[in-house]
């Protein structure tokens, strides 16, 4: 079972397309990528795994964001941010992922959007 639990929210830049993540101590901005296309009618998979967005923070790209549809065909974004690797940089760092559901119908956040992460329990209900 799994849950997940808001952290923070998301309000436009300054600059158009471009949105601000707000944390408790942290601010990331979402930069929009310009190879990004729209998928035709009846096509799942959303531009071809070309992220919608690019994160930053402290004016180093630190994750990505892409679109995926859910079973009930709504889309949500997945912001995928890179772990710091500690013991080197040969190898890629583990990604945590956030989601944004509340999308406006060209795929970006509506104002005071929610972002989360899920939490998986082991604890089962019956």
């Amino acid at each position: 079972m799994s849950q997940y639990i808001n952290i923070a929210r998301v309000i436009p830049s300054s600059k158009a397309g471009d949105f601000i993540v707000k944390f408790k101590r942290v601010t990331w901005l979402l930069a929009y990528n310009k190879y990004f296309t729209k998928p035709d009618e009846g096509i799942k998979d959303i531009g071809g795994h070309v992220p919608i967005y690019t994160i930053f923070h402290n004016r180093k790209k630190i994750g990505f964001v892409l679109v995926h549809i859910s079973k009930k065909d709504k889309p949500y974004l997945v912001l995928m941010k890179r772990r710091q690797q500690k013991m080197g940089t040969r190898i890629s760092g583990r990604m945590r992922k956030y989601y944004i559901f509340d999308l406006n119908d060209d795929y970006s956040p509506i104002d005071n959007a929610v972002v989360s992460y899920k939490v998986y329990s082991k604890t089962k209900i019956y």
